[in-house]
C-alpha cells in the first residue's frame, strides 16, 4: 500500500512540478563554481609560436570533489560533472570551468546535495523511478565525445549530455540530455568512428547479468544490437573494438548485501574467481567466451590486434579492486588469447610491475602513453611500445590533473594537459614528445582539481557548435 501511495504521489507531482522539493543541505549557486577568463602569459617567442599553432579547445572532465578530503574511489566516481578547459586561438588563451547542468545538480542547487552514500543510493534510485527525486547517477563526469561538431559529456550509468561549445565567444554551456530509443545507459567509453560514421556502446543490467552491445548511427539510432549473459555482476567500464571484433571483460564482482548494514559497498571483487573474456563477432553477433586462471579487472584498454589464431590485448590489469579506498594498482600488461586452444595468458615485465599505470592514449601506430600514479597524485608519463618502456616524462613537483591529449604544432607532436602544484594552483602544460625536456607551462591563476578523461577539439571552420 505504501509503494502504491508513493506511485500515486509521484505521478501527480512529476507531471505538475517535476521532482519533489526536499531540504537535503545548504543550497548553492552553480555559477559560483564556474570560471571564464582570459589568461595573460609571458613566454619566449619560440614558445609563443608553439601556442599560436595550437588552435582549438582542450577540455578535461571529472568530478567536482575536494581532492584533499577524498578517501575512496566511490567518492571520486559519484562527484558531479565538472569540465575544466582552455580555448586556444592564435596565441590567445581563455580558461573555462563549467559544471554540467544535469537534473541532479539543478535540483541540488535549490535543495542541497543528495546523499550518495552506499546505503542511500538504492532508495534514491527507486524514488527516481517514481519521478520523486533525480537519479544519483545523473553525473556526466567521466568522458567527452565529439560527433559532427557536437560535444557530449558521458557517464556510464546515464545518457549523453549535449554541450554547446562556442568557439566564437569562447564559452561552454549545457544544452540537455540526448535521448536514445532502446538504450537506458550510454557507456562513458563509447566509441565513434568518423570514417564509418557509427557509434559503438555497451549497456549493462545488474539485475539480470546482461550486457547489451549496440551499434548506432550519428543521430543515435540503433543499427544493430545483441545481448550477452554474464556470470558476474556486469560492471563494464570499458571495452575494445577492432574491425569486426568486440572484446569485453566479465570480472568476478559479486554481491554481498549484508555489507550494506555496515555502511559498506555491497559489491566486492573476488580475485580467487576466474575472469571471462567475451569476444563478439560484429558481423553475425555470435560470441565466444574465454576463461582466465584468476580474477582481473580493466578500467581502460590500450590496444588490440587480432589474427586468425590469436588476439593480443594491451591494458592495465587490476588484480584487486576495492571501491572503498584509493589504493589500487594497475599493471600494464598483455593478454594473449589463443583462439585455437582457448587458453588465456597474461604477460608483463618487472619494470612495468613497479609502476601504477593507466589512462592510456595511443601515439602513432605503435606507442602508448600512460599516466603513472602514486599515493594521491601522479607526476609521470610513461611511453611504451608494446611492453617495452621507451622513456618517462617526469614532472617532478607537479601533479597531473587527468588524461592528456595529443596536439600538433609546426609539424611536431605535443602532449597538452593540466597540472597543479602543492597548493592546487593550476597550469596548462605542453610537452614536446620528440624532445620531452622541452616543456611549456602557463599559470592559469586558479585552483584546479582532478579529472578523468580529456578531449582536444580543433577549431572548426565555423566557430559555433550547435
Amino acid at each position: 500500500m505504501y509503494l502504491r501511495f508513493l506511485c500515486i504521489i509521484a505521478s501527480a507531482t512529476h507531471i505538475v512540478r517535476g521532482f519533489v522539493p526536499h531540504h537535503f543541505g545548504a543550497p548553492f549557486h552553480i555559477s559560483a563554481k564556474e570560471r571564464n577568463k582570459p589568461i595573460v602569459y609571458d613566454l619566449p617567442k619560440e614558445d609563443v609560436d608553439v601556442i599560436k599553432n595550437v588552435n582549438g579547445f582542450y577540455g578535461l572532465i571529472g568530478p567536482d570533489v575536494n581532492t584533499s578530503s577524498v578517501e575512496s574511489l566511490y567518492e571520486l566516481f559519484t562527484g558531479n560533472g565538472n569540465i575544466q578547459g582552455v580555448f586556444l586561438d592564435n596565441g590567445q588563451i581563455q580558461y573555462v570551468k563549467h559544471m554540467v547542468r544535469t537534473d541532479k545538480i539543478l535540483y541540488e542547487e535549490t535543495n542541497g546535495q543528495l546523499p550518495v552514500n552506499v546505503e542511500a543510493v538504492p532508495f534514491f534510485e527507486c524514488m527516481n523511478k517514481l519521478g520523486i527525486f533525480p537519479s544519483t547517477m545523473n553525473l556526466a563526469n567521466t568522458a567527452l565525445m565529439y560527433i559532427n561538431q557536437s560535444l557530449y559529456a558521458l557517464f556510464e550509468r546515464d545518457l549523453p549530455i549535449l554541450l554547446r561549445l562556442d568557439f566564437a565567444n569562447k564559452t561552454l554551456d549545457t544544452v540537455g540530455v540526448q535521448q536514445i530509443k532502446g538504450i537506458d545507459h550510454f557507456s562513458a567509453h563509447s566509441l565513434y568512428d568518423p570514417t564509418k560514421k557509427i557509434l559503438e556502446t555497451v549497456d549493462y543490467n545488474v539485475f539480470n547479468n546482461r550486457i547489451k552491445y549496440a551499434c548506432l548511427n550519428e543521430t543515435f539510432h540503433i543499427i544493430n544490437e545483441t545481448t550477452v549473459e554474464t556470470t558476474y555482476l556486469p560492471v563494464i567500464h570499458d571495452f575494445i573494438t577492432r574491425d569486426e571484433t568486440v572484446v569485453f571483460m566479465d570480472s568476478p564482482l559479486v554481491v554481498k548485501l549484508r555489507r550494506l548494514f555496515h555502511g559498506k559497498m555491497p559489491v566486492i571483487f573476488n580475485p580467487t574467481l576466474p575472469t571471462y573474456l567475451y569476444v563478439l563477432n560484429k558481423t553475425d553477433m555470435t560470441h565466444r567466451r574465454y576463461k582466465t586462471n584468476r580474477g582481473m579487472y580493466i578500467f581502460h584498454y590500450a590496444d588490440m590486434t587480432e589474427t586468425d589464431e590469436d588476439i593480443f590485448i594491451y591494458g592495465s590489469i587490476y588484480r584487486d579492486l576495492d571501491m572503498a579506498c584509493l589504493n589500487i594498482k594497475g599493471c600494464y600488461s598483455l593478454i594473449h588469447i589463443d583462439k585455437v586452444s582457448g587458453k588465456v595468458e597474461t604477460f608483463t615485465t618487472p619494470q612495468l610491475e613497479k609502476a601504477n599505470l593507466d589512462f592510456p592514449i595511443r601515439w602513432g601506430d605503435d606507442k602508448v602513453i600512460l599516466r603513472n600514479a602514486y599515493n594521491r597524485g601522479a607526476n609521470q608519463f610513461v611511453i611504451c611500445r608494446k611492453l617495452d618502456v621507451l622513456r618517462t616524462i617526469d614532472l617532478k613537483n607537479r601533479n597531473i590533473c587527468g588524461e592528456p591529449a595529443l596536439v600538433q604544432s609546426r609539424g611536431r607532436d605535443y602532449l597538452i594537459f593540466f597540472v597543479y602544484d602543492a597548493e592546487y594552483n593550476g597550469y596548462l602544460t605542453l610537452v614536446d614528445l620528440l624532445a620531452d625536456e622541452k616543456r611549456i607551462e602557463i599559470a592559469l591563476n586558479t585552483k584546479m582539481g582532478i579529472g578523468f578523461h580529456s578531449i582536444f577539439v580543433p577549431r572548426p571552420n565555423n566557430s559555433y557548435n550547435k
